[in-house]
């Protein structure tokens, strides 16, 4: 159960990144989850080259890569340094489940 649970958040999360990627495409978006922060697709290829984050695939094949809070302050400046641009999205209301 607890499996599914995950799965469906992820699910909401990555519909999230979509939407923000969708109005804003020219920055790398990630998404505070609690304790880490995630982020798909290209994005997270980005990442994952820029910042030696592990890249992961979720069943559906989508690419994806998580780090924990305290890494942010590591990655975005080794992002900024070549040129990229970052929204930091953060959570404000409990998750609905």
């Amino acid at each position: 159960m607890k499996k599914q649970v995950i799965q469906h958040e992820t699910k909401q999360l990555f519909d999230i990144w979509k939407a923000i990627k969708q109005k804003y495409s020219d920055v790398i978006v990630v998404i505070r989850t609690e304790e880490t922060y995630i982020t798909f697709g290209c994005d997270a290829i980005i990442i994952s080259q820029v910042a030696s984050v592990k890249l992961t695939r979720d069943k559906q094949g989508c690419r994806q890569c998580n780090f924990p809070v305290y890494r942010l302050d590591k990655i975005l400046p080794k992002l900024t340094k070549v040129d990229y641009q970052i929204a930091v999205c953060e959570q404000f209301e409990t998750p609905k489940r």
